[in-house]
């Protein structure tokens, strides 16, 4: 394999950075990178604490506790931990986390809310709302959980101005967030109106694809957190639908990249990466 061009300095350095050259090198030369709008949430990560950008209630007859997630946050070194211990069931938006005011979204702006998230038990809900401002009515979006971090994505238009995020936990449960953001999606601008013809198929494309093959000693010695940041950059910056990967890879390792791959929604492709060796030989009779 060639070795890689030489990149500008970056925040994540020796082997995570090595790997990460080898592992994006196919879908960098395939696709460009998503470039990201501004995260209109503040603390979306819970660096800085459980009450920067932050309000956490839980009114009667409900209960809840409220604390940093530190030893296994999905990203950096914190996330938020929930944990609901009563719910009433006329009024299950009584535990909540609110967040500041959006004043630079308004009604009909097309709006992108994401995060990773995770549950002591599978299929607790969270609820993402979008209220508190002017304008139409309220939009709200429910979520089932694993009990692994899942990336979960809500795209939607606008009806108020000046919402706030208001997460809500129905269920009784410990959920955990973090990564969480809020971006308002650019309006594409008018262009020709093209109308398709479905029934006339050409080709089928699956997505953008990368592989993961090579170097990968480096990244079975990497901590849990840097290998979430790996999977961040493949499957939401570079925006990866499918990976592929080796049968030279242990089972374990491939069936850990498979996992990575499938709880951000996209497949993977185990394939033989060289022939036999016996197709190789340089004295085989033809």
């Amino acid at each position: 394999m060639n070795e890689p061009p030489p990149t500008p300095p970056c925040p994540i350095k020796g082997r995570t950075a090595a790997f990460i050259l080898y592992a994006l090198a196919a879908c960098l030369l395939a696709a460009p990178v998503r470039v990201h709008a501004q995260n209109l949430v503040t603390n979306g990560g819970f660096e800085s604490g459980l009450t920067t950008g932050w309000n956490h209630a839980a009114s009667s007859p409900s209960a809840a506790t409220t604390s940093l997630e530190t030893v296994h946050p999905y990203k950096g070194t914190r996330a938020l931990r929930r944990v609901v211990t009563a719910v009433d069931p006329n009024a299950d938006w009584r535990v909540q986390t609110i967040g500041t005011t959006f004043t630079t979204i308004n009604a009909t702006n097309p709006v992108t809310v994401s995060f990773r998230a995770r549950a002591a038990a599978a299929g607790t809900r969270v609820r993402f709302n979008m209220e508190g401002g002017t304008g139409g009515a309220a939009l709200r979006q429910e979520f089932d959980l694993s009990t692994a971090w899942v990336y979960y994505t809500w795209i939607h238009t606008a009806t108020q101005t000046d919402p706030q995020l208001r997460i809500q936990f129905p269920d009784v449960g410990t959920v955990w967030l973090d990564e969480i953001s809020v971006v308002i999606n650019p309006t594409p601008p008018a262009g020709i109106a093209v109308t398709p013809n479905l029934s006339a198929r050409r080709q089928i494309m699956d997505g953008i694809g990368g592989s993961i093959a090579f170097n990968l000693p480096h990244y079975e010695r990497l901590s849990a957190t840097q290998k979430n940041e790996i999977e961040n950059l493949l499957y939401v910056d570079c925006g990866v639908d499918i990976v592929r990967l080796r049968t030279g890879n242990s089972d374990a390792l491939n069936n850990e990249l498979a996992m990575r791959a499938r709880r951000n929604g996209a497949k993977s492709l185990l394939t033989c990466w060289s022939p036999p060796a016996s197709l190789k030989r340089c004295d085989r009779k033809k």
